[in-house]
């Protein structure tokens, strides 16, 4: 009894053990490839192009003049070091995350007009990340229907990767 005791306690423990070790990452990660950049150029490459490259838009927006900026996003998130303290690490544990949100901008007539990025890091504590604060969702205030925007396009839609549509 007690052997099994034990051994039921070692597997937990290298289970929870195994699992703190994870490093979680989500997004576009083909924004972090320069390769892909040099794929399209400024004033020649248009939506397809950039969509062939770098797949379907996080979040589509326009401005007042009809230009729009198709935004893609990446995070990775790893254990800080104090998640690995015994009993401390429930207190202070947490994960450290890298941010990067690129942003693609078009002219009314749908070509490549300019790109830019933005990165961040910080530190989320594992009961802020329980409350689900800690990380920026970066969504546009006029985002409009990524749907729409592929249909308009001809390109095609996958709705799981469209955070419209997230439970």
């Amino acid at each position: 009894m007690k052997i099994q005791r034990l051994k039921l306690i070692f597997s937990l423990s290298l289970v929870l053990a195994l699992g703190a070790c994870a490093t979680s990452q989500h997004g576009n990660t083909k924004i972090d490839d320069f390769g892909k950049y040099m794929q399209i150029q400024i004033n020649d490459s248009d939506k397809r192009d950039v969509y062939l490259t770098f797949g379907q838009p996080h979040y589509v927006a326009y401005d007042s003049d009809g230009k729009s900026i198709w935004s893609y996003k990446r995070l990775n998130l790893t254990p800080s070091g104090w998640s690995y303290v015994p009993v401390w690490g429930l207190l202070f544990g947490g994960m450290n995350k890298e941010e990067k949100v690129a942003y693609f901008e078009f002219s009314q007539e749908g070509l490549l007009k300019n790109i830019s990025s933005k990165d961040s890091s910080g530190y989320v504590n594992s009961w802020v990340g329980i409350a689900g604060g800690g990380v920026n969702d970066d969504k546009p205030e006029n985002a409009t229907s990524i749907k729409e925007e592929m249909e308009e396009n001809s390109l095609p839609y996958d709705k799981t990767k469209d955070p419209s549509t997230y439970d």
